[in-house]
C-alpha cells in the first residue's frame, strides 16, 4: 500500500498473476504529480 509521509513519493505498484507475470498498476510518483496541487 503505498502512502506519502514526509512528503515521501508513492513507488509503483505491481499486481501478480496467477501465472507469475507481473502488471503495473500503479505508475511511480514524480515531483511533478507531488506539486501539481499547488496554487500560486
Amino acid at each position: 500500500m503505498g502512502f506519502n509521509y514526509n512528503g515521501k513519493l508513492r513507488s509503483a505498484e505491481f499486481l501478480m498473476r496467477q501465472d507469475g507475470s507481473f502488471k503495473m498498476i500503479r505508475r511511480a510518483e514524480t515531483a511533478e504529480d507531488y506539486f501539481a496541487t499547488l496554487v500560486d
